[in-house]
């Protein structure tokens, strides 16, 4: 998959901490798109789920709690942790969806087994349909 994207150039290094932006490093360069722009450049939302939905007003937050989110998701497993909380103990289908989530939406290089809070997070949106803003969750946890 190519994606087409205009760069702009930044001369003057931005905070990095921006919320609203991705800051990234391409070919040497510093470079930085909005949220909207990094959502467009990776196709996230359909034209009909803009047209149904007011992207400036999904979640951008985590409002649920992680340790709720793991006991709905894993109800007979221990307590939380996001240090050793393992996927393993996640039905299959949700240990594929967090396997795709570390592996290949955040690219995560420390342990892919470990079921951190945004993971908790996504996994218990997406097992109850709640809708939230992906590209700034995306764009939070490949920046940090």
């Amino acid at each position: 998959m190519e994606l087409c994207l205009t760069f702009h150039l930044q001369t003057v290094m931005t905070n990095y901490d921006d919320p609203g932006t991705v800051q990234f490093r391409l070919r040497g360069l510093v470079r930085q798109l909005s949220i909207p722009e990094f959502n467009a450049a990776l196709g996230l939302y359909t034209e009909e789920f803009k047209e149904e939905n007011e992207l400036h007003t999904l979640t951008r937050h985590i409002h649920f709690s992680p340790s709720k989110c793991w006991h709905t998701l894993a109800p007979g497993a221990a307590s939380y942790n996001p240090s050793y909380s393992k996927a393993s103990v996640l039905p299959p289908s949700q240990r594929y969806l967090h396997a795709i989530l570390a592996y290949m939406i955040t690219g995560r290089r420390e342990s892919t087994s470990v079921v951190n809070t945004h993971d908790a997070y996504f996994l218990w949106c997406m097992s109850h349909g709640h809708v939230i803003d992906l590209a700034y969750f995306i764009a939070l946890a490949i920046q940090h």
